[in-house]
């Protein structure tokens, strides 16, 4: 028997009034989220992400900087951010550290070039598994971005303070470059840092990290009944807030972003809104006012017509911009199946016209589209799951590839599918990547050193 829309969305609200009356009101610690796989890129030997490092940057902590539109619980000193969303945006910093007090520089670089298991397997990315921590949390400013608030004035002691650290930071690293995280559902505050920590980690720490939490649950009930879907548009301002605010405040040459699955909804809905308030500026002008890098969508759920009214938008305002998509997401399947919208933009349809997608792309040269499944006859193995931008280890390779080089697709290990600007993850991939970077560095340095520069 087939439930219909009203009778699942009946059942989700009984099961949901259940899970609120069993949890209670106690909260408990997040279990410490273990550090993603090592790229291949770095496990082949092609590369080591951390031999230029000075001597006092050799620590197993790393200092990121936060955005959340989340509740702040507790002191300024130590905040911890909860579930309840407001209009303030809340900026700090924060301290994350790469396995126990124990743990030293040396074993954390083993650790971090240990080679994953099969990259078919659903093993642990790593024996032993290093577990990520967030030691400190310390807010510098907040300001209120409902619109009652009005225009934005001279910035704050605290807002100076933020802007500060964030340029001593930049100071002190080879690219001067910010990479912003916006992750998805069923996340907390202490993921969005950690997650910002590894990505930044395995970018060679020579970039900075600013992690933007928005307040989603840490179910998948608020999100089916569309509770957090709503936050998700209620989250939109203020990250146009935190974007308008880092172009204008911070020295970074480069402003990435990486958004995961929901997180989608509020980046394309912030970038679209961003290029309809500044319409009067060419796609130069935009980029020269934002200085957004890469733009990278990774498992994107956010409705595919949603998200294709606003690409031209997102195009215009991003220096590069990239879609994973996979055909064997379950979550974003569920998405289609339970919830409004249809089609993910992170799902691969199963029949693409190849006239239709020219048009669709037609005028787009700055878009490339990643199919992990693609070759996968070839390669003897899929690329599945919801997480495989990070936990796949040829998926969070081409990420940094993506960021840390800004080679072409084909120029990074990529190959193409056949089909106007989709590439896909060759059986050979790990020896194309390793000859890509080997050849940037050489075209860099004139010495071929191995390290990112």
């Amino acid at each position: 028997m087939r439930f219909s829309r009203i009778q699942f969305s009946l059942a989700i609200n009984i099961l949901l009034l259940l899970a609120i009356a069993l949890s209670g009101c106690a909260s408990k610690p997040p279990a410490p989220e273990p550090m993603m796989p090592t790229p291949v890129l770095y496990s082949a030997g092609a590369i080591d992400p951390f031999a230029h490092l000075p001597d006092d940057q050799l620590t197993t902590d790393l200092r990121v900087f936060y955005a959340t539109n989340r509740v702040p619980e507790g002191p300024s000193t130590d905040p911890q951010y909860g579930n309840d969303i407001g209009t303030v945006l809340h900026l700090g910093g924060a301290g994350v550290r790469f396995g126990d007090e124990t743990m030293t520089w040396a074993e954390l670089v083993s650790a971090s070039m240990q080679a994953p298991p099969n990259v078919a397997s659903k093993a642990s990315y790593r024996e032993p598994e290093v577990p990520l921590y967030l030691i400190e949390t310390h807010e510098l400013a907040a300001f209120d971005t409902s619109p009652a608030s009005g225009a934005p004035g001279v910035l704050s002691a605290g807002e100076q303070q933020f802007a500060a650290a964030i340029n001593r930071q930049l100071e002190g690293v080879l690219d001067k470059q910010l990479i912003v995280y916006v992750h998805g559902a069923k996340q907390n505050f202490y993921k969005s840092m950690v997650f910002t920590a590894e990505v930044n980690h395995f970018m060679g720490r020579d970039l900075v990290g600013v992690g933007y939490a928005w307040p989603t649950h840490q179910g998948i009930i608020e999100y089916g009944i569309g509770i957090d879907v709503k936050r998700a548009r209620n989250s939109v301002e203020p990250l146009i807030e935190l974007i308008e605010f880092l172009a204008a405040n911070t020295d970074a040459d480069k402003i990435n972003i990486i958004c995961w699955s929901a997180g989608a909804r509020v980046l394309s809905a912030a970038l679209a809104t961003l290029r309809e308030r500044n319409s009067q500026l060419d796609e130069q002008a935009l980029q020269e006012k934002f200085r957004l890098g890469s733009v990278i969508f990774a498992a994107a759920d956010v409705p595919r017509d949603h998200f294709s009214e606003r690409l031209r938008g997102i195009h215009a305002i991003s220096a590069r911009l990239t879609i994973f998509m996979s055909d064997d997401d379950s979550v974003l399947k569920f998405g289609q199946e339970m919830m409004p919208g249809g089609q993910r933009t992170g799902q691969l349809s199963k029949d693409i016209d190849p006239d239709q997608e020219k048009t669709e792309v037609a005028g787009l040269d700055k878009l490339e589209v990643i199919d992990v499944s693609h070759f996968q006859e070839e390669r003897g193995f899929d690329i599945t799951g919801h997480r495989y931008w990070y936990t796949h280890s040829w998926s969070n390779t081409d990420v940094l590839m993506n960021i840390r080089t800004g080679l072409a697709p084909e120029e990074r290990g990529l190959q193409s599918t056949g089909l106007e600007q989709i590439w896909g993850f060759p059986p050979d991939y790990p020896e194309r990547v390793s000859t890509a970077i080997r050849q940037h560095l050489q075209a860099q340095t004139g010495s071929g050193k191995k390290q990112w520069q």
